[in-house]
């Protein structure tokens, strides 16, 4: 019996933490607080399934640098303090 509670305590925390590496929805970044934490709420996350929607008080992207794919579109708009895409760096494909 308790081989069998650990085996399924182990099994959902494995599950847990894969389902929380991406995102399968579309996501929205409208303060810089948003992006920095990116990292840390979404650690291993490398591809978002959905679109990316950027806009507001963004003014750099550094935080992103661990997407390598968005399944959706990418839109960055109303962004005027926002210099330069450099966070976007390891984005291979944009799907949408």
């Amino acid at each position: 019996m308790n081989k069998l509670v650990i085996i399924l305590f182990f099994s959902m925390v494995s599950f847990v933490s894969f389902a929380q590496n991406c995102i399968p929805d579309s996501i929205i970044f409208s303060r810089q607080g948003q992006i920095d934490s990116f990292p840390l709420n979404f650690p291993n996350c490398k591809v978002v399934d959905g679109s990316i929607i950027i806009t507001n008080r963004v003014f750099n992207l550094d935080s992103l640098i661990q997407l390598k794919s968005i399944g959706g579109n990418l839109h960055i708009q109303f962004c005027d303090t926002l210099s330069n895409l450099k966070g976007l760096d390891s984005l291979a494909s944009i799907k949408g």
